[in-house]
């Protein structure tokens, strides 16, 4: 148990790792990603999922939550379109794209420009508690190319 600057307590077991003040998402630590694609530099800060996220109607829902870093380091601009992503986990659910509430982060990022946002992808069947990996996969330049990853959450 660690007491963060901002007074938040972070809980790790295993690779789970939870905060005193997030009751709904569980944070899994180890589960983030970097790479580098012809100068855009992208960064998958976190990965969290839960069963109790609350829908306007009351219910709630099963969500995925990623957090995504873009950083142009390129000369020009870069297109890239992680908002656009597909969602594969280990429980079988596909998910085309990003279900709800989730930031516009993708299209053209002019160079030295950073951008950051959280995809929300909801599932339809609920158990995000059973999810032991993801895998995620969107368009990266106007060429084609896509970018593929796989994230554990559980090892």
């Amino acid at each position: 148990m660690t007491t963060l600057p901002n007074g938040v307590i972070e809980t790790t077991v295993g690779n789970v790792t939870t905060y005193s003040n997030d009751k709904i998402y569980t944070y899994y630590k180890g589960a983030n990603w970097e790479g580098n694609h012809d100068g855009l530099k992208t960064e998958v800060v976190h990965i969290a999922l839960t069963d109790k996220y609350p829908l306007k109607d009351g219910k709630l829902a099963s969500v995925v939550n990623v957090k995504f870093k873009l950083h142009n380091t390129t000369q020009g601009k870069f297109t890239t379109y992680p908002d656009q992503a597909q969602l594969i986990t280990s429980t079988g659910k596909k998910i085309e794209s990003p279900t709800f509430k989730s930031e516009n982060i993708g299209g053209e990022i002019d160079k030295g420009v950073t951008k950051e946002g959280i995809l929300y992808f909801q599932l339809e069947k609920g158990n995000a508690d059973k999810i032991n990996w993801i895998q995620l996969f969107w368009p990266v330049s106007d060429n084609g190319t896509e970018q593929r990853i796989v994230l554990y959450l559980n090892e």
